[in-house]
């Protein structure tokens, strides 16, 4: 059996809202907590980073998953990572994830 065990996920902290968040799954026998196909893409987007740009397995998981993910969550809780803006980027041109129209403020007097 395969576990992957993460330390110091880059997505913050593991703390009570991340188990509210998950999911209790029978796995080869066992109960476990599975953390959401969000925090797990969270997780991926916030790992990106200068030395590891590689956007092929978000990409895919993106691909596979589209309909399961809260973009508008994932996208607000990436907000500051430079590569979660470019993986957003990607993903709308692609037409994997929903353009975001911008908010325009009021016309001025």
């Amino acid at each position: 059996m395969l576990v992957d065990l993460i330390y110091r996920p880059p997505g913050g902290p593991i703390d009570s809202e991340f188990f509210a968040r998950a999911e209790e799954l029978e796995v080869l026998g066992h109960s476990l907590l599975v953390a959401t196909i969000d925090d797990v893409f969270v997780s991926k987007l916030l790992a990106l980073t200068e030395q590891e740009p590689d956007f092929q397995s978000v990409l895919e998981l993106a691909r596979a998953l589209r309909e399961q993910i809260d973009w508008e969550s994932v996208r607000s809780r990436t907000r500051d990572s430079p590569f979660a803006h470019a993986f957003f980027t990607l993903a709308e041109g692609l037409g994997i994830v929903a353009l975001v129209k911008p908010v325009r403020e009021p016309a001025g007097p």
